[in-house]
């Protein structure tokens, strides 16, 4: 099987919703035998530019079965009610595959000025503050509860890089109560990236042989929620506790992630359908925590065509 014909299977389209007559725990393994039968059947691992010769597929087959068996058994250490021990186990299973191919890794930045959305819903004409527009400040991160990338009690600030999908992460909500600000950055930022590389330049790169070998652990960070109103979410497992590991191990400002909000029929879309979460690396008693962000305006969308998400007015909020 040829790279092409290997990211043509659909078990690569990203997000996936776990079927009603599974489990996230079962649903994973399952997924991940697909993905191991799939490699296997890979010969052109020889085609691939800047991958050492060493690299065989059945060195790669060994290397990834340990890998996805660290991941599940994260997975089934969290479900025995060992968080401490799942978060060991994950970290020691991401740090050794990336010592052995650091591409899996993919690190991207920011350029200063950059836009990124934050949206709420609000009522009754009312229109939020800058600072309300912000993470939820940390004398009241009683009111934070669990998201995908954060634990309860831990504000986190999630971006979205167009207003479509912050739209589409609120779940579509009317337009006349959708609110969003725009944010710039006003320093270079960094980030770890789980969304898929670009297929444009060629097949055969160490990026896109970096992303396949990561392909498991961004799929179990990329399930859409089978219970939104469940106050335990196993969806949010694997994404809370790499976010951890990221904490931890990389001088990062944050993680890229494809929304799972927004279907996608291939593993190759057009369009910014991601979000960013942003680690508060520091955390006072009150207040913010993130310095290289600014508020550059309020977005109101204008209330015309709603087939569509419309243009918006921008006003001033510094």
């Amino acid at each position: 099987m040829t790279f092409e014909e290997l990211f043509n299977d659909p078990l690569f389209v990203l997000p996936k919703e776990i079927p009603k007559i599974s489990n996230y725990a079962k649903y994973i393994k399952k997924i991940f035998e697909q993905y191991l039968n799939l490699l296997s059947e890979v010969t052109d691992l020889k085609n691939v530019k800047g991958l050492l010769s060493s690299v065989t597929i059945s060195r790669t087959m060994e290397r990834q079965e340990e890998f996805l068996n660290g991941i599940t058994d994260a997975i089934d250490l969290y479900y025995a009610g060992k968080p401490s021990e799942a978060y060991l186990a994950l970290a020691d299973t991401i740090s050794n595959r990336v010592a052995k191919n650091k591409s899996m890794i993919r690190i991207g930045e920011y350029e200063i000025g950059e836009s990124f959305y934050r949206s709420r819903i609000g009522t009754d004409n009312f229109l939020y503050k800058k600072n309300q527009m912000f993470h939820i400040p940390f004398e009241l991160r009683g009111n934070v509860a669990t998201q995908r990338y954060s634990i309860p009690g831990f504000p986190s600030l999630y971006l979205g890089k167009t207003i479509y999908v912050c739209w589409e992460e609120l779940k579509r909500p009317d337009l006349n109560i959708f609110q969003v600000s725009k944010l710039e950055n006003t320093d270079v930022v960094t980030y770890i990236d789980l969304t898929p590389p670009d297929f444009t330049s060629g097949l055969y790169n160490t990026k896109v042989f970096g992303y396949l070998m990561a392909w498991p652990l961004i799929a179990a960070c990329s399930l859409k929620v089978s219970n939104p109103n469940s106050h335990f979410k196993p969806e949010y497992i694997i994404p809370q506790l790499l976010l951890q590991w990221v904490r931890n191990e990389n001088e990062v400002d944050g993680i890229k992630y494809n929304s799972t909000n927004i279907p996608a029929k291939t593993i190759r879309s057009d369009g910014e359908f991601h979000n960013l979460v942003f680690l508060l690396k520091k955390m006072p008693p009150k207040g913010y925590a993130l310095s290289f962000l600014a508020c550059s305006a309020y977005l109101i969308p204008y209330l015309g065509n709603q087939s569509r998400l419309p243009l918006a007015v921008i006003i001033n909020c510094q």
